[in-house]
């Protein structure tokens, strides 16, 4: 496949820290690599509880270009919901000892698709202090919505005025109205491939200005599936995945920071503008927003 060398991307969600890229020796090195050749300058290793934080961080101080969050995933909730004040003291403490590679709060918000792992009420509880958190320590949030359109527009509508450098709902698969809603509050929205499935998705991908757009794998999961809207779509930047232990291939069933180039060419197919033009858009956009540098 022939990467555009030119193109700089920006990965704002790549769960490195993840059990499927830490388990073997050496493999989260070629997936870095694999990227970084790909043109993804920079990754954003999402973090959803205090485990996540602590080896993403590890990773950012191997890696050139990576940073990580801190926060708790809604579908980890029930945990700190139980634990409430000795949970969000040590999300305090990771504050300080991870500081020069965090770079927003999160990943925070509510998933009413799932709640076998988290109830309502723990994520109603343990979501909004975190507007607190990205106040204090001046941070973005790094948001997800899911199956929660009234109650997450509510939350962030009252709280999204204490945070001075905004945020991103990564993977968006919301309506238009909740998109049109969070984009008028200040807020960027992340694009990956299950926001790319159905013909609804895309209708929400065009109707999003181009200038709120950011780019992410949610690695490993979330690939362009073949029997999704967007796959029919894929160009020059298809990776074909194959089953060898080759590093040159990607493992099947695992998506990887590499394939935002694919995320890249649907998108800016259903937009109507150039992969060169949105790559750089998203790119800047992305080192703004997370206060990086643009090297």
């Amino acid at each position: 496949m022939e990467i555009k060398k030119k193109l700089r991307l920006f990965d704002i969600a790549a769960n490195l820290s993840d059990h499927s890229f830490t388990k073997i020796p050496g493999d989260v090195e070629q997936v870095v690599g694999r990227s970084f050749d790909s043109g993804v300058r920079k990754l954003l290793l999402a973090a959803g509880e205090i485990r996540d934080t602590e080896v993403s961080y590890q990773l950012c101080s191997r890696f050139p270009g990576c940073f990580t969050t801190v926060g708790v995933h809604p579908c980890r909730a029930k945990a700190a919901a139980a634990s409430f004040e000795t949970y969000f003291s040590e999300l305090e403490k990771l504050f300080a000892r991870c500081k020069d590679k965090v770079v927003a709060v999160g990943e925070c918000g509510l998933d009413f698709d799932r709640l076998e792992y988290s109830s309502k009420e723990e994520q109603l509880k343990v979501f909004p202090p975190h507007f607190a958190l990205a106040e204090k320590y001046d941070l973005p949030m790094y948001l997800h919505s899911r199956n929660c359109e009234a109650e997450f527009l509510e939350l962030v509508k009252s709280q999204i005025h204490r945070v001075r450098k905004g945020g991103v709902v990564h993977s968006f698969t919301g309506s238009e109205n909740e998109m049109k809603e969070l984009v008028a509050a200040g807020l960027f929205i992340g694009f990956n491939g299950c926001s790319l499935r159905t013909r609804e998705n895309l209708d929400v991908v065009k109707a999003t200005p181009l200038d709120r757009i950011l780019l992410e794998t949610d690695a490993p999961y979330c690939e362009i599936r073949k029997n999704s809207e967007g796959f029919a779509l894929l160009g020059q930047f298809h990776y074909e995945t194959k089953a060898k232990s080759d590093h040159k291939f990607l493992k099947k069933g695992r998506n990887e920071p590499c394939r935002t180039t694919e995320v890249l060419d649907v998108v800016a197919k259903v937009k109507g503008v150039s992969t060169e033009v949105l790559a750089e858009m998203s790119y800047l956009n992305s080192c703004k927003l997370f206060g990086v540098d643009l090297n």
